[in-house]
């Protein structure tokens, strides 16, 4: 099937492990439930294609083009991403554990309890995204763009954030615990009711930062000039107030994905 022409398909449910649909077009098409364990999908086109709940378990998909694509709980641990567009795309719930997306464009995308841990994002540009309540723990964010990204109430511990630009982000109730933060940009970033215990913050930029309820024990370069917000009255007032409102975005996109059948309709 390389190269092939399927777009506005529909794949309900298809078997096609270790399938070779390199350079193929399967914009708009449905593939619900489908099993693309290990497929082929170098360069290949799958804009605004729906992979709900589909496993790419190890597919190769250097290249492609997933704007606004739907992976809402897909599979796709261990999955080679690198260079991949996914502007828009929604990957609510969506497993990436271990998965390669250096250098992958994921503008605006929405990855709200996605699951990242050990995944592979160096230098890849999350500007915008929305990563409430995903777990990044373990991951390699170095010299990513996170500009204004949404990461209230996200499991970053032990992560590698060097050299990453996190300028005006949402850090709130976040936990960094033992993260590397060395060189990171956090420019007016949000970090109320953070957790930076034993994080490494050597060469990090924190000006004009928030630190309500910020806790700081065990930190690398404990020197590091905080911004007086630290020590604001009533942090944990407003770190219960972080996680609060971290998981109110999470069980209402959750409420979404699970009342709207109009995807498994749409080719009907």
């Amino acid at each position: 099937l390389q190269g092939a022409d399927l777009h506005d398909g529909r794949l309900d449910s298809a078997n096609l492990p270790n399938v070779n649909l390199q350079n193929a077009n399967l914009r708009n098409s449905i593939l619900l439930r489908a099993n693309l364990q290990g497929a082929d999908l170098r360069g290949a086109d799958l804009r605004d294609t729906a992979i709900r709940d589909a496993n790419l378990t190890g597919a190769d998909l250097r290249g492609a083009n997933l704007v606004f694509a739907d992976f809402t709980r897909a599979n796709i641990q261990d999955a080679d991403l690198r260079g991949a567009s996914l502007c828009g795309a929604d990957l609510f719930g969506a497993y990436l554990s271990g998965a390669d997306l250096v250098a992958a464009n994921l503008l605006t995308a929405d990855l709200t309890g996605a699951y990242l841990s050990k995944a592979n994002l160096l230098d890849a540009n999350l500007s915008h995204t929305c990563l409430v309540a995903a777990d990044l723990s373990e991951a390699d964010v170095s010299g990513a763009n996170l500009c204004e990204a949404k990461l209230d109430g996200a499991c970053l511990a032990g992560v590698d954030l060097r050299g990453a630009n996190l300028a005006f982000s949402s850090l709130r109730g976040a936990n960094l615990r033992g993260a590397n933060l060395r060189g990171a940009n956090f420019y007016r970033a949000d970090l109320t009711g953070a957790d930076l215990t034993g994080a490494n913050i050597t060469g990090a930029n924190w000006a004009s930062a928030t630190f309500a309820g910020v806790t700081v024990d065990r930190l690398v370069d404990e020197h590091a000039m905080w911004p007086y917000e630290l020590y604001a009255d009533e942090p944990l007032e407003e770190a219960r107030w972080a996680l609060q409102e971290a998981w109110k975005q999470v069980e209402q996109k959750q409420k979404e994905a699970e009342e709207d059948p109009a995807e498994e309709d749409r080719a009907a």
